[in-house]
């Protein structure tokens, strides 16, 4: 079963933004080829890809489980309702896929690490 990561940001008019986002989806997909037979980037906002689009570019590319990453820190409106309502619509229309949310990862207890060294760095 080929399975995929789908990593969702908000997406900005800035285009830098979003091509700094893709660069890391690259990195990401490095990382964890091992699992991931496709690593993709997509956006929530009017940027492209949005969601449903990377979702069945992946299907056509022979997925059956989608794994969705929201690069987020927190879980408000986009994590904790939009993105649900985009997957759950992905899901009924293809039944065949077992798409997954997985949680915002400004859940990690690493972050406070990452921040601490960030910090620690610019001093």
């Amino acid at each position: 079963m080929p399975n995929a990561l789908i990593l969702i940001a908000h997406g900005s008019p800035r285009a830098q933004a979003n091509e700094e986002f893709l660069s890391l989806v690259e990195s990401v997909a490095e990382k964890v080829a091992g699992q991931y037979s496709l690593v993709k980037g997509a956006f929530l906002g009017s940027t492209t890809p949005d969601i449903a689009t990377a979702i069945n570019d992946a299907i056509s590319q022979g997925a059956t489980r989608i794994n969705v990453l929201p690069y987020f820190l927190n879980s408000g409106v986009h994590v904790a309702k939009d993105v649900p309502s985009i997957l759950e619509q992905q899901q009924q229309n293809n039944p065949h896929c077992t798409i997954t949310l997985l949680p915002c990862f400004g859940l990690d207890p690493d972050i406070a690490n990452l921040i601490a060294r960030q910090v620690t760095l610019s001093q």
